[in-house]
Formats: structure tokens, C-alpha cells, sequence
């Protein structure tokens, strides 16, 4: 068993996940694995992880945010009442802007919550989620 055949390993954490001395056995000696800018060491010190100290390279969490894109769906757009976040599996900040920059709401909102947004006036508004597994940003329109 192991982990035979894989190429790529990325890591949304900042802190590594605590692992098994042997959690990556048979992994091969040239799998890459990418963490958060500035996590290089904690990964080549933490227990499990240090298999990978030659091939750990950094990235940014633009780079990361391509995966939670495709995972994270807010909808509906348009929208009337509530904002909802479809396979949100973590707490994260929101915040709602208008088109001009100003900041209309912000905070923390637990995972698949749906948040009201009643209060907004009719018109197109930023929306942003901020997790650990990335950023997601879309446009939405109030109806």
C-alpha cells in the first residue's frame, strides 16, 4: 500500500496536519509538496512531513484559491434574501462591497451558512469568502 504513483501533494494548512511517522510510505523520492509561503520549515520539521524536505516549494495563496473555485458555489445569483455558500466545509470571513470598494458587511461565518442579506439595497456587489483552503471572489446582483 503507501502511497505509491503520487506526483503532487498540496497543503492548504498553515500549521502541518499532525501525521503518522509512516503516514507517506513508499512515496517516491521526487513527489512535490506545496505549502503556504513562509511554512517551508515547519513542514521539514514536523513529524511525517520531513520526507518531503527536498521537494517542498512554497506558493501563494492565489495558487491555492484555484482549487476552492472549483468547489465553493455561491448561490443563488441573483439573489433576494439569503446568500448561500454550497460545499463550504470550513468557517470563514465573508465580506460583501460594493462596486466602488466600500465595505458593506464583513464577518465570520461558519460552514454552509446562509447569510442574510435583506438589508442591501438592490445592485451588483463583490462578494469575497476567506478560508483556509483559499479565497473565492464573485460578483453578485441584489435583486
Amino acid at each position: 500500500m503507501g502511497c505509491i504513483g503520487i506526483k503532487v501533494i498540496n497543503s492548504y494548512n498553515s500549521s502541518p496536519p499532525n501525521t503518522g511517522a509512516y503516514c507517506f510510505y513508499n512515496l517516491s523520492s521526487s513527489t512535490a509538496l506545496y505549502v503556504p509561503l513562509g511554512k517551508v520549515n515547519a513542514y521539514q520539521n514536523a513529524n511525517g512531513w520531513w520526507i518531503f524536505a527536498p521537494n517542498i516549494n512554497e506558493t501563494t495563496i492565489t495558487d491555492l484559491s484555484i482549487e476552492i473555485n472549483k468547489t465553493i458555489n455561491i448561490y443563488p445569483n441573483p439573489i433576494s434574501d439569503y446568500l448561500q455558500f454550497y460545499d463550504n466545509k470550513e468557517k470563514g470571513k465573508l465580506t460583501i462591497t460594493d462596486l466602488n470598494g466600500k465595505l458593506l458587511m464583513n464577518k465570520q461565518i461558519m460552514s454552509n451558512e446562509n447569510v442574510s442579506v435583506k438589508l442591501l439595497p438592490k445592485g451588483l456587489y463583490v462578494v469575497k469568502l476567506i478560508t483556509n483552503r483559499g479565497t473565492i471572489e464573485r460578483k453578485i446582483i441584489k435583486e
